[in-house]
């Protein structure tokens, strides 16, 4: 694996910076990234803003918490911790298809954004799995942490009889990659599923305009990069939820979004042109509803506080679930006697 010096020696070959000024460069990637990456994450960051390619094809040795966005040629190794459907989309470009993995090791976690016949890999792909990463790119998504995607050339590989270690979870008895747990006992990277009520939504902007080919954020419906373009919509709705042991702020993704308010996002468009934001947030109904989530605990950057990424939603219906309660006690009550 490259060393620090090494990586410090090639930048200053090929930039003819002296080494103090790249330390001094590092540092300040390091402060600006305030932990988020590591120091050789903050080095990979510097050569590739002086036009240096620091990755080498073949470098296995990769960690997760040294990948960085706008990286050329990564390969590295993880576990699965998680994986998506295949969801299908429509845009200006026709139909496709979009899945995620989520990849771990002794570093970190990342996720890995499968797009149309690369999606196809994620059948033969269980949560457990072993994966080596082959002629993969990232880039910056929507919450700017880097997201890795595969190139042209790009592939996936089983690896059989390795183990990975995986940062360290509280999830060892989980149920389908989820444990069942209270919002007072959660860690960061825990896979959770809690019963909670949402206590408040957040006024705030919820559809976002994206390019569909690089998901970068649009104006006026042009994209820097790729020019005038049909938007893909994305819904983000952030609350808070408590579970009566503590109150945790959640965000929802597309299709939880629309679970939670009960209408597309076509729809959500249409209602916020007609009535305005405050309007619209007047009108729904869901603050006091119990919900069942599944979803992942991440750290927010700009808070460093856990939040709560939310990937399964189901509204429940408080008469069963009062019902269900009191079958569970009389039924221990039946036990002891």
């Amino acid at each position: 694996m490259t060393t620090e010096n090494e990586l410090i020696a090639k930048i200053s070959k090929e930039s003819k910076l002296n080494e103090k000024e790249i330390l001094e460069n590092i540092k300040e990637k390091e402060l600006e990234y305030s932990g988020l990456v590591s120091r050789i994450g903050a080095i990979y960051i510097v050569g590739r803003e002086l036009g240096i390619d620091l990755i080498k094809p073949t470098d296995k040795n990769l960690k997760i918490n040294n990948i960085v966005f706008d990286m050329n040629k990564v390969e590295f190794m993880g576990k699965v911790l998680f994986k998506s459907e295949i969801k299908t989309f429509t845009n200006k470009n026709g139909d496709g298809k979009v899945a995620n993995i989520l990849l771990g090791d002794e570093t970190g976690t990342i996720r890995l954004s499968l797009w149309n016949e690369k999606t196809e890999a994620i059948t033969k792909i269980n949560v457990g799995d072993v994966l080596e990463i082959l002629q993969a790119y990232t880039k910056k998504d929507y919450r700017d942490n880097p997201e890795v995607r595969l190139s042209k050339y790009g592939n996936i590989r089983k690896v059989d009889n390795v183990d990975i270690e995986v940062i360290k979870t509280d999830n060892s008895n989980n149920n389908n990659g989820y444990t069942t747990t209270t919002l007072d006992k959660i860690n960061e990277n825990d896979f959770i599923k809690i019963k909670a009520h949402i206590i408040r939504l957040y006024e705030r902007t919820i559809i976002h305009y994206l390019c569909p080919t690089c998901k970068q954020k649009i104006q006026s419906g042009s994209c820097e990069v790729h020019g005038s373009v049909e938007p893909e919509k994305l819904l983000v709705i952030n609350a808070i939820i408590d579970d009566g042991y503590k109150p945790i702020n959640a965000v929802f993704f597309r299709d939880t979004g629309e679970t939670i308010i009960q209408k597309n996002v076509d729809k959500i468009e249409t209602e916020i042109k007609e009535m305005g934001e405050r309007g619209f947030f007047s009108s729904i109904n869901v603050l006091g509803n119990q919900y069942s989530f599944k979803g992942i605990i991440k750290k927010n950057k700009m808070t460093d506080e856990l939040e709560f990424l939310v990937k399964e939603v189901k509204k429940l219906d408080l008469v069963n679930e009062i019902n269900n309660l009191l079958g569970a006690l009389n039924e221990n009550k039946t036990t002891e006697i």
